[in-house]
């Protein structure tokens, strides 16, 4: 067995169902009739797929797409209607003016009130097959205008399930699938006529996972594979993932190789080893980035009601509330931080600063997190009143306003060996430790603790708790998963824990030191290196009490100064500004 993994029992990517069939939602604007023609028209029997059409109609207007596909393809079509319960063999059609989800594999419909809801119904029929179906759920893009289906194709695709898309070059109006492959959401690309066989053939793929003894010469043989595809991704991106959960890499691998057409994990680490471009996908396969503005709301409510206002007792213009989000992913629970943060801090005369540190270790989900621009689809997750005060429509898409985008700093940053912030009063860390081994699990829960102020509070997602470290924490709402870093107890041993890629260190916030001061230099500058994330554009300085200048990071020239605010116990701390904006939110030019 590798010796870095020591993970659980083997798993077969596909997790077992009553009900094993797929479920293939297409997604079309009113122009995309010949492309679903000709899709309907080359398939002759689908025993193990339903398909369900998601076509742009306006509620006032007519459709023959049941018939006409019913005259294309020798398949049953039947309307979408409430309450039907679907069947494997068969396609159903969205009607004019209907919103459609799916529940427990029986589709619901809602009329919609105007056309201007109308255009998102592709993402909200995606994401929830992705949430019903898992990977049991396929979504596919053909011809049509505008970016719906690109959010839906996200949220199947980081549940598990395949994503496809027409060629643009060959789709009537290519605006749809382009923008969904411009995203990076698609696993295939194809002309629609060979987008079913693609399909089967995916479908077909079995890869092959040894589940027996760990003891046999296969399993070894597999652990060993294993154990140089997650190598292979070290060395190339510089993260490793033997952190995670055995059946959650197993589910993720097995899901590349099925697009791939591979068996098993040697013919897979061959593909690996001649293109490059499959291990960013395999990277970005492994970065589990579910997630959507004000997700649970009751746990949100919870938090705004009765912590939030805590957060800023005692504190004035010169103080900082300071939150960090690890595992930010494309930054919609940052954002969602910062405006119960801004809405508290409308209501106060003497307002202190607020810092929202967020971070992840893929740099394009930073790059979208900064952008701060989402699709029209967020408006089914936001109160219309959030958005007309902090969003403006740009481009088809809602953009968070500049001044919230100017309280959340991103940063990529993997939290389970770079150094954690610093006195902060939150933290939220929604749906990251269940991906991880309990060992993994405790370290980082440690190193939250470390990380707050005495009593600063922890917000976990609803399938987590801090029971591997429930010595440094106490309830305060179970049900909300919100917790509170126990006073007096000290974490910083959490530090120096195996698997961590920095050493522990005095912290310059929170202790005094008596090393020698050519000591003291350079590990100033080997802390500030890595404090900042050195390598990954940062531009910084580091000053002591007196505000003179002890290391920097970068090119600070455009920086000036820098920000030199000695902490409040008299010790240096470090002070970060990108410039441009860029940390803000404001790509530079």
């Amino acid at each position: 067995m590798h010796p870095a993994l020591g993970l659980d029992t083997v798993v077969h990517p596909m997790e077992s169902r009553a009900d094993t069939s797929y479920v293939v939602g297409i997604g079309a604007s009113a122009h995309g009739l010949a492309a679903l023609k000709r899709f309907f028209g080359s398939i002759r029997e689908a025993p193990d797929l339903a398909f369900v059409v998601i076509q742009h109609l306006a509620p006032e207007q007519s459709s023959s797409l049941k018939e006409i596909l019913q005259s294309t393809s020798e398949l049953p079509v039947t309307s979408a209607e409430d309450g039907v319960a679907i069947q494997a063999g068969h396609i159903y059609v969205i009607g004019p003016g209907d919103q459609l989800t799916i529940e427990d594999r029986v589709l619901k419909t809602v009329s919609l009130p105007d056309l201007d809801a109308e255009r998102h119904t592709i993402d909200t029929f995606f994401d929830s097959l992705a949430t019903d179906c898992g990977d049991r759920s396929v979504g596919m893009l053909v011809s049509g205008a505008g970016q719906d289906g690109t959010a839906g194709l996200r949220s199947i695709k980081e549940h598990g399930g395949i994503t496809m898309a027409q060629d643009p070059d060959e789709a009537g109006i290519m605006t749809m699938p382009q923008t969904a492959i411009q995203a990076g959401v698609v696993d295939v690309i194809d002309s629609v006529d060979d987008l079913h066989r693609r399909l089967i053939n995916i479908l077909r793929s079995s890869p092959k996972f040894e589940d027996g003894p760990r003891e046999t010469d296969s399993a070894r043989a597999q652990d060993a594979a294993l154990g140089a595809v997650l190598d292979l991704l070290r060395q190339r991106t510089g993260n490793t993932f033997s952190e995670y959960k055995r059946p959650t890499i197993l589910r993720r691998i097995g899901r590349r190789m099925q697009i791939r057409g591979l068996e098993t994990l040697d013919d897979y680490l061959s593909w690996l080893n001649d293109d490059p471009d499959e291990v960013d996908a395999l990277f970005d396969e492994l970065l589990i980035k579910v997630t959507q503005f004000f997700r649970d709301p009751d746990i949100w409510d919870a938090l705004n009601d009765t912590i939030i206002p805590q957060l800023f007792e005692g504190k004035g213009r010169e103080d900082q509330v300071r939150v960090w989000v690890p595992g930010c992913a494309t930054g919609e629970e940052a954002y969602t931080v910062a405006l119960l943060l801004s809405e508290y801090a409308d209501t106060l005369e003497d307002t202190p600063e607020i810092k929202v540190f967020a971070t992840d270790i893929s740099h394009e989900a930073i790059r979208i997190a900064r952008r701060g621009s989402y699709p029209v689809s967020i408006a089914s997750d936001i109160r219309q009143e959030r958005l007309d005060r902090y969003f403006r429509l740009e481009a088809g898409q809602y953009r968070v306003g500049k001044d919230v985008r100017n309280r959340v700093l991103f940063a990529p940053q993997n939290a389970l060996s770079d150094p954690p912030f610093s006195n902060l009063d939150l933290v939220t860390c929604r749906n990251l430790l269940i991906y991880l081994r309990p060992s993994a699990q405790e370290r980082l829960l440690k190193l939250f603790h470390y990380a707050l102020d005495p009593g600063g509070y922890l917000l976990l997602g609803p399938s987590e708790s801090p029971s591997p470290a429930a010595e440094l924490y106490e309830d305060v709402d179970s049900e909300a998963h919100i917790y509170q870093a126990r006073r007096g107890v000290d974490s910083s041993v959490a530090l120096a824990g195996p698997g961590f890629g920095f050493e522990a260190s005095p912290d310059l916030s929170r202790t005094q030191t008596s090393v020698e001061p050519a000591q003291l230099s350079a590990d100033l500058e080997r802390i500030h290196r890595k404090a900042v994330f050195d390598n990954h554009e940062f531009a910084s300085v580091l000053v002591d009490s007196e505000h003179r200048l002890l290391h920097t990071t970068g090119d600070v020239s455009p920086l000036g100064a820098g920000d030199r605010r000695p902490s409040e116990d008299g010790q240096a701390e470090i002070a970060c500004r990108r410039t441009d904006d860029h940390l803000r939110g404001d790509p530079p030019a």
